[in-house]
């Protein structure tokens, strides 16, 4: 016997959403180089202090990746959501079809 399951549309939307908005905030924010000057100033002369310029870069592309990853994530989210939405509106027209007795 198959399992009951329901897709909540509206609730992969919003994830979408939320996913977008994150991803969205995440490339504005360039962390990397407040990071990379609190080092330096922190534990000047040192290699961690050297190594702080490979670590922001490394850093803004990162986040770069992680935003553009997620953005990826948000648009197929909507597309499983609409998907859904399409089979499911294609099943009531077909439960119409066979109520009525016509072929349309």
């Amino acid at each position: 016997m198959l399992g009951k399951y329901e897709v909540l549309t509206g609730a992969l939307k919003e994830a979408a959403a939320a996913a977008r908005s994150a991803g969205e905030a995440a490339e504005v924010l360039d962390a990397a180089d407040v990071l990379c000057e609190g080092i330096a100033r922190a534990l000047p002369g040192s290699k961690s202090a050297d190594c702080a310029d490979d670590l922001a870069e490394f850093w803004r592309n990162f986040v770069k990746s992680w935003g553009a990853a997620v953005s990826d994530y948000s648009e197929k989210l909507v597309d499983s959501a609409d998907c859904y939405e399409q089979q499911e509106e294609e099943v009531q027209r077909s439960f119409l079809r066979l109520e009525w007795g016509t072929d349309e």
